[in-house]
């Protein structure tokens, strides 16, 4: 190989390693993300469950 196939397989591999970093970094990020809207999600089903057990006990009460 000349040396600008060399200097130009460097460039290459030194793009490629530029991407992957960027691509693990953008992946780290979207899973704090995903993890939040588990966490989210989590705590508004707990408060739709609460609700639902309210609106079943006034209905109970006022049935009763």
């Amino acid at each position: 190989m000349t040396e600008a196939q060399w200097n130009a397989l460097e460039s290459q591999i030194d793009a490629l390693l530029d991407s992957h970093a960027a691509l693990r970094e953008e992946n780290h990020q979207l899973k704090l993300e995903r993890q939040q809207l588990l966490d989210s999600n989590a705590e508004l089903h707990g408060r739709i469950k609460n609700v639902v057990e309210r609106i079943k006990r006034l209905e109970m009460e006022t049935d009763g």
